[in-house]
């Protein structure tokens, strides 16, 4: 352990040698700070470009999902028109058909 502690005041030599020591644990405390600093300042800045390369990769995904629901859209209007564009054709067919068999008939 250390120095029994007494009630004796403490002499000029032994203040110097606890300055001392004081003064090194003081460094070496300010030392550590500092590792520890750089350290969190690598993490965050690793953190960070982990973070920007997934950001990217989502923004990718996430362009390729709206170009591929745009394209349903279209597909989905395209098959709206078309359908009823052939309910209007198979109508008009439906009508020359009719006039077609009666003029027969009045041929005939």
């Amino acid at each position: 352990m250390g120095k029994k502690i007494t009630r004796q005041p403490v002499s000029k030599k032994d203040f110097r040698l606890i300055e001392k020591k004081v003064s090194l644990l003081d460094k070496k405390v300010s030392k550590i700070e500092k590792v520890i600093f750089e350290h969190n300042l690598k993490s965050e800045r690793a953190h960070q470009g982990f973070q920007n390369q997934i950001n990217e990769k989502f923004d990718t995904i996430l362009i390729g999902q709206d170009k591929i629901l745009n394209e349903l859209q279209n597909l989905r209007e395209e098959t709206i028109a078309g359908t009823y564009l052939f309910k209007t054709l198979d109508t008009r067919v439906s009508k020359l058909e009719n006039r077609v068999k009666k003029l027969e008939e009045k041929i005939a």
